[in-house]
């Protein structure tokens, strides 16, 4: 059997869809029990290659907290290498305050863009709000100063 270097975190196994499963957004994948993958050694390629910033750091000379784990701060942080930015995907469930006072430390620390989903809604450094469909869509983005919708754009089109 494969390690699983998580510990009891499967954050990642509700927040993101997971298409070749049919798991919609936001929803605990079927097989996920307790903190742990019931596919683990078979699980799909999306799910075998993800790795958050947290796992990944704990790997470098500086680690993230252990309080930043992604099943204690209701978030975890991609990096979206492609893109040049950062994605946090927050748990909706558990979005308020002190969780967006998190995000936003994180984001004063990284060198890069950083997007905040929380549900559908994808927040951009541009202060725009970027609606996000199950099939992975953006479709529609409003000005948040302006309150002007803005049309619909691709994944690849947000900087």
């Amino acid at each position: 059997m494969l390690e699983n270097k998580c510990g009891t975190c499967s954050l990642c196994c509700k927040l993101p869809p997971v298409h070749s499963l049919k798991k919609p957004r936001n929803k605990w994948c079927q097989f996920c029990a307790k903190g742990s993958c019931g596919i683990y050694d078979t699980r799909p390629e999306e799910c075998h290659t993800f790795e958050c910033l947290w796992l990944a750091s704990q790997k470098s000379p500086y680690p993230m907290r252990e309080d930043d784990r992604p099943d204690r701060a209701h978030v975890y942080l991609e990096a979206k290498e492609k893109d040049g930015c950062v994605v946090a995907m927050c748990d909706p469930d558990y979005w308020n305050e002190r969780t967006m006072q998190r995000v936003t430390e994180w984001a004063g620390k990284i060198a890069a863009p950083m997007f905040v989903v929380v549900a559908n809604r994808m927040y951009g450094p541009d202060g725009r709000v970027y609606m996000v469909m199950d099939d992975g869509r953006v479709v529609t983005t409003v000005d948040m100063e302006q309150k002007v919708e803005l049309g619909s754009v691709k994944p690849e089109d947000i900087n």
